[in-house]
């Protein structure tokens, strides 16, 4: 019986071989025969050198159906080793290029003496120096700003307003997600501060104010919503966010501490690539969406996680 069985899958299985396309058959017969070289070699049990681990990086990009012909390792080893290629990859990426032309002495000099003599800061400069024809950026100018010491009082006040409206204060930002493609996709989120929960995402969010009418249009129980300075957040979108109710409150530059929920929850480094990979075919930004879900609710369950054990950590210190 067993083996009328065993005959029976292997017709079948030489049938479906007849009725591939011969790029498809030409693939399959490729990952076969790297896989029988590397068990013809003396090593037992067989090592994988690094170029046989390029090979299937590669053929993961080539052949959507790779999965079916490997019998070496299993498929979530490739998709490790595609996190480790992106590692390697990222830096490439990352390296910063020249950067913006240095300004002039005399626009520098400009830049202090509004500063100095009227107490302007970066925003009302730039609105200035705009009506004199200069067109200098906002981190460009904070750069030449003079340093002013920041006031305890007011960052006692914001701390306190993130602590006692902790549960009707949302945050919004982006973050990157590279597929296996090593494609970087731009998410857009928004996060509830009391419980850490993801309230709405969006793979191509590049239409900020139609992505926030679909996340607090239906009575929203939030009544702020915290972002920061990234230029996609213009004053039209702080008028989508009166419009839908809500109090916008942008964070002042240089203080990623004032959105801390939100930017703990992206995990930015300084260097390395990201952690999680989705996977998705040909990088479509749609079949991305449940895998980058995934990833979104992993990291908020984690924050939320590390949240409630710090909590218990001050308990316990406090018993002490």
């Amino acid at each position: 019986m067993w083996a009328a069985a065993t005959f029976a899958l292997s017709i079948f299985r030489s049938f479906v071989a007849l009725v591939r396309s011969r790029q498809d058959q030409a693939l399959v017969e490729l990952a076969l025969r790297q896989q029988l070289a590397i068990y013809a070699r003396r090593h037992r049990p067989p090592r994988l050198s690094p170029l046989d681990r390029a090979f299937w990086v590669a053929l993961v990009r080539l052949w959507p159906r790779w999965k079916k012909a490997l019998v070496i390792v299993k498929p979530d080893t490739v998709t490790r080793w595609h996190r480790e290629g992106f590692r390697r990859y990222w830096p490439s990426i990352s390296t910063p290029g020249p950067g913006r032309p240095r300004i002039s002495d005399e626009t520098r000099d400009l830049i202090l003496r509004m500063a100095t003599e009227n107490g302007w800061r970066a925003r009302k400069i730039q609105g200035e120096l705009s009506t004199l024809g200069i067109r200098v950026s906002l981190a460009t100018i904070s750069r030449y700003l003079p340093k002013i010491k920041p006031d305890p009082k007011s960052q006692q006040r914001w701390i306190t307003f993130l602590r006692n409206r902790r549960d009707v204060i949302s945050a919004m930002d982006f973050l990157v997600v590279p597929t296996l493609h090593f494609r970087l996709l731009y998410v857009w989120f928004a996060i509830d501060h009391g419980r850490r929960r993801v309230l709405s995402f969006d793979v191509t969010a590049w239409w900020v104010s139609q992505q926030l009418r679909e996340a607090f249009s239906h009575a929203p129980l939030h009544r702020f919503l915290i972002y920061d300075n990234d230029a996609i957040f213009c004053e039209a979108i702080a008028e989508v966010i009166e419009a839908l109710g809500l109090h916008p409150q942008r964070t002042t530059l240089q203080s990623p501490w004032q959105n801390g929920t939100a930017e703990r929850f992206v995990g930015h480094r300084s260097s390395g690539a990201p952690r999680s990979c989705v996977g998705a075919e040909r990088g479509s930004p749609e079949t991305a969406a449940p895998g980058i879900h995934r990833v979104l609710q992993s990291r908020a369950r984690s924050l939320l996680d590390r949240r409630l054990a710090g909590r218990a950590l001050a308990r316990n210190e406090t018993v002490k």
